[in-house]
Protein backbone atom coordinates (compact mmCIF):
# COMPACT_ATOMS: atom_id res chain seq x y z
CA UNK A 1 0.00 0.00 0.00
CA UNK A 2 3.20 2.85 0.82
CA UNK A 3 4.41 1.78 -2.43
CA UNK A 4 1.62 2.71 -4.46
CA UNK A 5 0.98 5.39 -2.49
CA UNK A 6 4.72 6.67 -3.31
CA UNK A 7 4.18 5.71 -7.37
CA UNK A 8 1.03 7.46 -7.30
CA UNK A 9 2.25 10.65 -5.77
CA UNK A 10 -0.38 10.38 -3.04
CA UNK A 11 0.72 11.08 0.72
CA UNK A 12 -0.69 11.09 3.92
CA UNK A 13 -1.57 14.67 5.32
CA UNK A 14 0.51 14.26 8.01
CA UNK A 15 3.31 13.61 5.64
CA UNK A 16 2.71 16.97 3.76
CA UNK A 17 2.76 18.72 6.97
CA UNK A 18 6.25 17.04 7.88
CA UNK A 19 7.41 17.89 4.34
CA UNK A 20 6.50 21.75 4.43
CA UNK A 21 7.66 22.25 7.82
CA UNK A 22 11.07 20.58 6.87
CA UNK A 23 11.12 23.02 3.22
CA UNK A 24 10.53 25.91 5.48
CA UNK A 25 13.34 25.32 8.00
CA UNK A 26 15.89 25.06 4.98
CA UNK A 27 14.79 28.34 3.52
CA UNK A 28 14.78 29.91 6.85
CA UNK A 29 17.91 31.60 5.55
CA UNK A 30 16.11 33.26 2.01
CA UNK A 31 13.34 34.41 4.58
CA UNK A 32 15.96 36.15 6.56
CA UNK A 33 18.91 37.41 3.87
CA UNK A 34 18.04 35.97 0.63
CA UNK A 35 20.46 34.45 -2.00
CA UNK A 36 21.39 35.94 -5.16
CA UNK A 37 25.03 35.25 -7.47
CA UNK A 38 27.58 37.72 -8.29
CA UNK A 39 27.35 37.14 -11.84
CA UNK A 40 24.21 38.34 -11.89
CA UNK A 41 25.32 42.61 -12.45
CA UNK A 42 23.95 43.99 -9.07
CA UNK A 43 26.96 46.75 -8.02
CA UNK A 44 28.46 44.45 -5.22
CA UNK A 45 31.79 43.81 -3.87
CA UNK A 46 34.21 42.32 -6.11
CA UNK A 47 34.70 38.55 -5.42
CA UNK A 48 35.34 35.47 -7.10
CA UNK A 49 33.22 35.03 -10.27
CA UNK A 50 30.76 32.24 -9.16
CA UNK A 51 30.71 33.10 -5.47
CA UNK A 52 27.64 33.34 -4.13
CA UNK A 53 26.71 36.86 -2.06
CA UNK A 54 23.51 37.82 0.02
CA UNK A 55 21.92 41.12 -0.78
CA UNK A 56 18.75 42.61 0.91
CA UNK A 57 15.35 40.90 -0.73
CA UNK A 58 13.12 43.37 -2.23
CA UNK A 59 9.25 43.29 -3.21
CA UNK A 60 10.41 42.72 -6.53
CA UNK A 61 11.02 39.05 -5.58
CA UNK A 62 7.21 38.38 -4.92
CA UNK A 63 7.02 36.49 -7.70
CA UNK A 64 8.40 33.64 -6.40
CA UNK A 65 6.38 33.39 -2.87
CA UNK A 66 4.39 29.88 -4.20
CA UNK A 67 7.67 28.09 -4.49
CA UNK A 68 9.49 29.58 -1.79
CA UNK A 69 7.43 29.38 1.11
CA UNK A 70 5.31 25.55 0.21
CA UNK A 71 4.22 25.70 4.16
CA UNK A 72 1.58 28.77 3.98
CA UNK A 73 1.75 30.83 0.05
CA UNK A 74 3.60 33.99 1.39
CA UNK A 75 6.46 35.40 0.38
CA UNK A 76 9.19 33.90 1.92
CA UNK A 77 11.27 37.02 1.98
CA UNK A 78 10.24 39.81 4.26
CA UNK A 79 8.31 42.76 2.99
CA UNK A 80 10.29 46.20 2.32
CA UNK A 81 7.85 49.29 0.82
CA UNK A 82 9.35 51.62 -1.10
CA UNK A 83 7.85 54.96 -1.25
CA UNK A 84 9.24 57.03 -4.18
CA UNK A 85 7.01 60.22 -3.89
CA UNK A 86 9.23 62.35 -1.91
CA UNK A 87 12.43 61.58 -4.32
CA UNK A 88 10.26 61.98 -6.76
CA UNK A 89 9.08 65.76 -5.47
CA UNK A 90 12.86 66.22 -5.22
CA UNK A 91 13.62 65.16 -8.94
CA UNK A 92 10.89 67.48 -10.04
CA UNK A 93 12.15 71.39 -10.99
CA UNK A 94 8.71 72.18 -9.70
CA UNK A 95 8.38 70.73 -6.44
CA UNK A 96 12.20 71.57 -5.44
CA UNK A 97 11.39 75.01 -6.03
CA UNK A 98 7.83 75.06 -4.29
CA UNK A 99 9.59 73.64 -1.63
CA UNK A 100 12.48 75.74 -1.35
CA UNK A 101 10.09 78.53 -0.58
CA UNK A 102 9.46 80.19 2.42
CA UNK A 103 5.83 79.69 3.38
CA UNK A 104 5.34 83.27 5.18
CA UNK A 105 6.73 84.71 1.98
CA UNK A 106 3.96 82.97 -0.22
CA UNK A 107 1.62 84.17 2.33
CA UNK A 108 2.54 87.45 1.78
CA UNK A 109 2.78 87.25 -1.96
CA UNK A 110 -1.05 86.27 -2.07
CA UNK A 111 -2.13 88.46 0.50
CA UNK A 112 -0.77 91.13 -1.43
CA UNK A 113 -2.25 90.21 -5.01
CA UNK A 114 -5.87 89.72 -2.82
CA UNK A 115 -5.47 93.10 -1.61
CA UNK A 116 -4.75 94.52 -5.18
CA UNK A 117 -7.14 92.48 -6.74
CA UNK A 118 -10.42 93.68 -4.36
CA UNK A 119 -8.91 97.42 -4.58
CA UNK A 120 -9.51 97.61 -8.25
CA UNK A 121 -12.44 95.84 -8.02
CA UNK A 122 -13.55 98.29 -5.77
CA UNK A 123 -12.94 101.34 -7.85
CA UNK A 124 -14.22 99.05 -11.27
CA UNK A 125 -17.80 98.08 -9.43
CA UNK A 126 -19.78 97.44 -6.74
CA UNK A 127 -20.59 93.97 -8.23
CA UNK A 128 -17.30 93.02 -8.99
CA UNK A 129 -15.85 93.74 -5.64
CA UNK A 130 -18.70 91.22 -4.37
CA UNK A 131 -17.53 88.93 -7.02
CA UNK A 132 -13.86 89.00 -6.49
CA UNK A 133 -14.56 88.87 -2.72
CA UNK A 134 -17.16 85.45 -3.01
CA UNK A 135 -14.12 84.37 -5.31
CA UNK A 136 -11.66 84.74 -2.41
CA UNK A 137 -14.04 83.44 0.06
CA UNK A 138 -14.52 80.18 -2.03
CA UNK A 139 -10.99 79.66 -2.15
CA UNK A 140 -10.56 80.08 1.78
CA UNK A 141 -12.99 77.36 1.84
CA UNK A 142 -11.67 75.16 -0.16
CA UNK A 143 -8.17 75.13 1.65
CA UNK A 144 -10.32 74.40 4.72
CA UNK A 145 -12.11 71.21 2.83
CA UNK A 146 -8.43 70.21 2.07
CA UNK A 147 -7.32 70.26 4.85
CA UNK A 148 -10.27 68.57 6.78
CA UNK A 149 -9.46 65.62 4.08
CA UNK A 150 -5.76 65.60 4.51
CA UNK A 151 -5.90 64.90 8.36
CA UNK A 152 -7.69 61.53 7.70
CA UNK A 153 -5.88 58.45 8.27
CA UNK A 154 -4.48 57.17 5.27
CA UNK A 155 -5.54 53.03 6.76
CA UNK A 156 -3.29 50.05 7.01
CA UNK A 157 0.10 49.89 5.20
CA UNK A 158 -1.18 47.93 2.33
CA UNK A 159 -3.29 50.60 1.57
CA UNK A 160 -0.66 53.11 1.60
CA UNK A 161 1.60 51.03 -0.51
CA UNK A 162 -1.05 51.17 -3.12
CA UNK A 163 -1.27 54.82 -2.13
CA UNK A 164 1.98 55.80 -3.16
CA UNK A 165 1.76 54.20 -5.94
CA UNK A 166 -0.85 55.81 -7.68
CA UNK A 167 0.46 59.25 -6.47
CA UNK A 168 3.72 58.48 -8.29
CA UNK A 169 1.96 57.06 -11.57
CA UNK A 170 -0.19 60.24 -11.28
CA UNK A 171 2.37 62.87 -10.72
CA UNK A 172 4.41 61.31 -13.75
CA UNK A 173 1.09 61.35 -15.87
CA UNK A 174 0.87 65.24 -14.94
CA UNK A 175 4.81 65.65 -15.40
CA UNK A 176 4.21 64.69 -19.09
CA UNK A 177 1.25 66.47 -19.65
CA UNK A 178 1.83 69.82 -18.17
CA UNK A 179 5.08 69.57 -19.89
CA UNK A 180 3.80 69.75 -23.32
CA UNK A 181 0.93 71.92 -22.39
CA UNK A 182 3.52 74.26 -20.92
CA UNK A 183 5.38 74.26 -24.46
CA UNK A 184 2.07 74.48 -26.08
CA UNK A 185 1.61 77.63 -24.42
CA UNK A 186 4.53 78.81 -25.02
CA UNK A 187 3.95 78.71 -28.93
CA UNK A 188 0.14 79.80 -28.49
CA UNK A 189 1.53 82.74 -26.22
CA UNK A 190 4.23 83.68 -29.00
CA UNK A 191 1.74 83.46 -31.83
CA UNK A 192 -1.10 85.60 -30.30
CA UNK A 193 1.46 88.39 -29.81
CA UNK A 194 2.56 88.25 -33.17
CA UNK A 195 -0.90 88.21 -34.83
CA UNK A 196 -2.00 91.28 -32.38
CA UNK A 197 1.07 93.42 -33.07
CA UNK A 198 0.42 93.72 -36.52
CA UNK A 199 -3.67 93.80 -36.54
CA UNK A 200 -4.58 97.32 -36.95
CA UNK A 201 -6.13 98.66 -34.43
CA UNK A 202 -10.11 100.06 -34.38
CA UNK A 203 -10.50 103.54 -33.62
CA UNK A 204 -11.81 102.59 -30.01
CA UNK A 205 -8.61 100.84 -28.94
CA UNK A 206 -6.95 104.35 -30.28
CA UNK A 207 -9.30 106.84 -28.54
CA UNK A 208 -8.43 104.41 -25.30
CA UNK A 209 -4.70 104.76 -25.99
CA UNK A 210 -4.22 101.28 -26.75
CA UNK A 211 -1.48 101.38 -29.08
CA UNK A 212 -0.61 97.82 -31.16
CA UNK A 213 2.17 96.80 -28.96
CA UNK A 214 -0.08 97.48 -25.69
CA UNK A 215 -2.74 95.10 -27.00
CA UNK A 216 -0.91 92.88 -27.95
CA UNK A 217 1.06 92.57 -25.13
CA UNK A 218 -1.88 92.92 -22.42
CA UNK A 219 -3.81 89.93 -25.15
CA UNK A 220 -0.93 87.49 -24.48
CA UNK A 221 -0.47 88.42 -20.77
CA UNK A 222 -4.48 87.59 -20.48
CA UNK A 223 -4.01 84.43 -22.05
CA UNK A 224 -0.79 83.71 -19.84
CA UNK A 225 -3.27 84.37 -16.99
CA UNK A 226 -5.59 81.83 -17.97
CA UNK A 227 -3.36 79.04 -18.56
CA UNK A 228 -2.04 79.06 -15.09
CA UNK A 229 -5.30 79.46 -13.39
CA UNK A 230 -6.77 76.68 -15.36
CA UNK A 231 -2.73 74.66 -14.87
CA UNK A 232 -2.90 75.41 -11.27
CA UNK A 233 -6.77 74.29 -10.35
CA UNK A 234 -5.99 71.44 -12.08
CA UNK A 235 -3.11 70.24 -10.37
CA UNK A 236 -4.15 71.07 -6.74
CA UNK A 237 -6.78 69.15 -7.54
CA UNK A 238 -5.09 66.10 -8.88
CA UNK A 239 -2.85 66.35 -5.85
CA UNK A 240 -5.39 66.50 -3.09
CA UNK A 241 -7.67 63.48 -5.64
CA UNK A 242 -4.72 61.23 -5.51
CA UNK A 243 -4.39 61.44 -1.38
CA UNK A 244 -7.97 61.06 -1.03
CA UNK A 245 -8.77 58.23 -2.51
CA UNK A 246 -6.97 56.09 0.02
CA UNK A 247 -8.22 58.27 3.09
CA UNK A 248 -11.86 57.36 1.62
CA UNK A 249 -11.00 53.55 1.57
CA UNK A 250 -9.37 53.74 5.45
CA UNK A 251 -13.09 55.79 6.31
CA UNK A 252 -14.57 52.90 4.58
CA UNK A 253 -13.67 50.10 7.21
CA UNK A 254 -15.15 52.30 10.06
CA UNK A 255 -18.69 53.61 8.01
CA UNK A 256 -20.24 54.14 5.06
CA UNK A 257 -21.36 57.98 6.22
CA UNK A 258 -17.40 58.77 7.06
CA UNK A 259 -16.26 57.26 3.55
CA UNK A 260 -19.14 59.24 2.00
CA UNK A 261 -18.10 62.62 3.62
CA UNK A 262 -14.61 62.45 2.80
CA UNK A 263 -15.37 61.43 -0.78
CA UNK A 264 -17.96 64.33 -1.13
CA UNK A 265 -15.52 66.93 0.14
CA UNK A 266 -12.58 66.22 -2.02
CA UNK A 267 -14.78 65.89 -4.86
CA UNK A 268 -16.29 69.41 -3.85
CA UNK A 269 -12.26 71.01 -3.24
CA UNK A 270 -11.86 70.45 -6.85
CA UNK A 271 -15.16 71.71 -7.95
CA UNK A 272 -14.72 74.83 -6.40
CA UNK A 273 -11.18 75.46 -7.16
CA UNK A 274 -12.28 75.11 -10.85
CA UNK A 275 -14.87 77.41 -10.25
CA UNK A 276 -13.38 79.84 -8.08
CA UNK A 277 -10.39 80.42 -9.63
CA UNK A 278 -11.97 80.98 -13.48
CA UNK A 279 -14.22 83.67 -11.89
CA UNK A 280 -11.38 85.01 -10.04
CA UNK A 281 -8.73 85.32 -13.09
CA UNK A 282 -11.61 86.93 -15.22
CA UNK A 283 -12.65 89.80 -12.39
CA UNK A 284 -9.04 90.42 -11.98
CA UNK A 285 -8.51 91.09 -15.80
CA UNK A 286 -11.69 92.99 -16.10
CA UNK A 287 -10.86 95.49 -13.33
CA UNK A 288 -7.15 95.64 -14.83
CA UNK A 289 -9.12 97.15 -17.96
CA UNK A 290 -11.29 98.87 -16.55
CA UNK A 291 -8.63 100.41 -13.91
CA UNK A 292 -5.40 101.24 -16.74
CA UNK A 293 -7.79 101.30 -19.96
CA UNK A 294 -11.11 102.87 -19.36
CA UNK A 295 -12.71 99.94 -20.61
CA UNK A 296 -16.60 100.18 -19.55
CA UNK A 297 -16.45 103.56 -18.97
CA UNK A 298 -19.13 106.31 -20.50
CA UNK A 299 -17.01 107.65 -23.64
CA UNK A 300 -13.98 104.58 -24.08
CA UNK A 301 -14.14 101.39 -24.83
CA UNK A 302 -16.99 99.28 -24.72
CA UNK A 303 -16.73 95.65 -22.78
CA UNK A 304 -17.05 93.80 -26.58
CA UNK A 305 -14.34 96.24 -27.93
Amino acid sequence: MKSERKRSGHFHPLQLQKRSKEGASMLAPVNQRGLQSSNSGENLNSGLSGEVRVRTATSSDRGEKDMLDPENGMSAYPEKKTYQTAAYHRGSPVMRFLTSLDPKLVYFIIAVVCVLALVMGYQTSTTVFLILLTCLGMLNFAVYLAQWVLAKDEGTSDMTEVSEAIRDGAEGFFRTMYGTISKLACVLSVAIFVLYLFRPPTPEQIAAGLTPMTLAVVTTMSFLLGAFCSGLSGYIGMWVSVRANVRVAGAARRTAREALQVALRSGGFSGIMVVGMTVLGIGILFSTFFVFFGVGEPGNMKVND
